[in-house]
């Protein structure tokens, strides 16, 4: 009989090198499900294998198949999403194999934002305009009916990417037009829909809740305020966490307007990023993903709550309950230095600067010097970054982020 629990990694990009790591050091046994051949896997990643399938991640029907057909040789009691679009997959996994499972209609409802906009309008939870249009034809059709500014986003889109901000008709068909252009993400085959969404700019602070679903039942963790960049709103450079700027009512609101879109959306079991904009007594949906959040915020949301995330998603995907006591003590914020323009990276000057102050615990430089930095415009822009901690007071925590990021200088040529 078998007694050490399994967990199943479909693909291990950045979330699916924590999962492996971490379930390894939990006990687990981990298998990873992956398009490399197996001498092709990242040797970093090698010592935290068990077991390999080779997949086909291209193919929906036949990865699945492929690794519900592995499960009867080597059996898992979960499975996880290695990379932010890969969800729809693992809940389709789940569900043929009756795992816990977030469920795959619900995966695709959170993963493809036309069909969140439909559910949640439905549910009387979005009170704003949006169109979907899939074609510069349809572009034309509706352009008499978009009120400016409004937001173009990808219906699949993720990393802020193809999303613009337009003042006119003519600023979103060239937008559009670049979004055509740019559909390749590069990476597992991933090619972006050419449909969009064109949908009134929300106005207001904006907020990411990070949640445990356990059969239905959604626990919310924390609340995380969004900084965002003050020329490209769609692009984060901080996170805050707990949110610092929230009043109890509006804490007590927002928590409410959460469970409700998880009952909208469907899910059953998960963990969950759910971004929101507050304006004025309104909350305007952004996102919620079937995930926990990237950029860091698994880890700060960690050191906050005193547990650390990555054990939570992977005892949750193996059914296992989350334990009361996670109220957030201390305060996390992270801040990322974003590239100056497009271009060569040359140096980051003033790292050990910042490396060296004390509240300071987690630095990365997300680009080796030589690289190419092409997408200034969205959050692949963001060349350093780094992560401050400290135990009663956010707003000396604000400030020595502030000074820090004055030590950094990003140099492109």
């Amino acid at each position: 009989m078998r007694q050490m629990k399994s967990v199943l990694i479909l693909e291990n990009y950045r979330f699916g090198k924590s999962y492996l790591r971490k379930a390894k050091e939990m006990g687990y046994e981990t298998i990873l499900a992956t398009y490399h051949k197996e001498d092709e896997v990242d040797l970093h990643d090698r010592p935290f294998i068990d077991h390999y399938v080779q997949i086909d991640i291209e193919n929906f029907e036949a990865t699945v198949d492929k690794i519900v057909e592995y499960y009867n040789d080597v059996p898992f009691d979960g499975a996880l999403a290695g990379h932010v679009f890969l969800m729809p997959q693992v809940a389709a996994i789940t569900d043929r194999l009756e795992l816990p499972s977030f469920g795959y209609e619900a995966a695709c409802n959170a993963t493809y934002k036309d069909l969140t906009r439909k559910l949640v309008k439905e549910a009387g939870l979005f009170p704003y305009d949006y169109y979907e249009i899939q074609s510069m034809d349809d572009l034309k059709h509706n352009q008499d009916n978009f009120n400016y500014p409004c937001i173009m986003k990808p219906v699949d889109g993720f990393a802020s990417i193809n999303i613009f901000k337009t003042n006119s008709f003519d600023e979103l068909r060239n937008n559009y037009f670049e979004h055509l252009n740019n559909i390749q993400y590069g990476s597992l085959g991933k090619s972006f829909s050419p449909k969009v969404l064109v949908e009134e700019f929300i106005n207001g602070s904006e907020y990411s809740v990070e949640s445990v679903v356990e059969e239905g039942k959604v626990t919310i963790l924390a609340i995380t305020e969004k900084v965002s960049d003050p020329e490209l709103n769609h692009i984060e450079i901080g996170h805050i966490i707990p949110a610092s700027n929230l009043d109890r009512d509006q804490d007590n609101q927002l928590r409410k307007f959460v469970e409700e879109v998880h009952k909208a959306i469907g899910v059953k079991t998960g963990v969950t990023h759910t971004e929101v904009k507050i304006d004025g007594n309104r909350f305007g949906l952004m996102e919620i993903n079937p995930r926990v959040g990237g950029g860091y915020i698994a880890d700060m949301l960690g050191k906050v709550i005193g547990k650390d995330m990555y054990s939570i998603v992977i005892d949750n995907c193996i059914g296992r309950k989350l334990m009361a006591g996670h109220e957030p003590k201390g305060h996390a914020y992270i801040r990322f230095i974003r590239s100056p323009k497009a271009g060569k990276l040359v140096d980051i000057k003033g790292v050990d600067s910042v490396t060296s102050l004390p509240e300071i615990q987690i630095t990365e430089n997300r680009y080796d010097i030589g690289s190419e930095i092409k997408n200034w415009n969205d959050n692949r822009s963001r060349v350093f970054a780094y992560v401050g901690f400290h135990d009663s007071d956010v707003e000396y925590l604000k400030t020595v982020m502030s000074e820090a990021e004055k030590k950094v200088k990003i140099v492109i040529e």
